[in-house]
């Protein structure tokens, strides 16, 4: 399978997975503060994977879907000085864009998926009114008696 379909695909995942933690937007949190919490963590994992694919492919200056394939270091002393540079610089700007997506996307990433678990355990101390009332489904089910 193309490496780029296989990145969409699993961005088109990773959004599912949000939209499933954004459908509770509007629930009862125990606290103003970990209700704006959750809301962060949504939109970070709203934002992130976008981000991500950004960083891998559209940033690549060798191309989208290509990593590290044909160097052009192969004649560097045939070189000029300004393309030189260039070169640095385009290579410079890859890396540092790797290093945004990998060492703080995905650590945003991680900290917002455990803190949706964590927040999902943690709001079962305070449940909403009527949560364990019991439904006299008697009354609903039509029966002879």
């Amino acid at each position: 399978m193309d490496t780029l379909i296989a990145r969409i695909l699993i961005l088109v995942f990773a959004l599912l997975y949000c939209g499933s933690h954004l459908s509770a937007w509007n629930f009862q949190f125990p606290t103003v503060v970990e209700m704006w919490m959750w809301r962060g963590a949504c939109f970070t994992m709203l934002c992130a994977p976008p981000l991500f694919l950004h960083f891998q492919i559209l940033a690549n200056p060798y191309g989208r879907g290509k990593f590290w394939v044909g160097t052009d270091e192969d004649n560097w002393g045939d070189r000029s000085a300004m393309d030189k540079t260039r070169i640095v610089l385009k290579y410079g700007f890859f890396v540092v864009h790797w290093f945004l997506a990998s060492l703080v996307l995905e650590k945003f990433l991680l900290f917002s998926r455990l803190y949706l678990v964590a927040e999902s355990l943690a709001s079962l101390r305070s449940p909403a009114n009527g949560t364990y009332t019991t439904v006299d489904w008697t009354e609903y089910i039509p029966h002879f008696s």
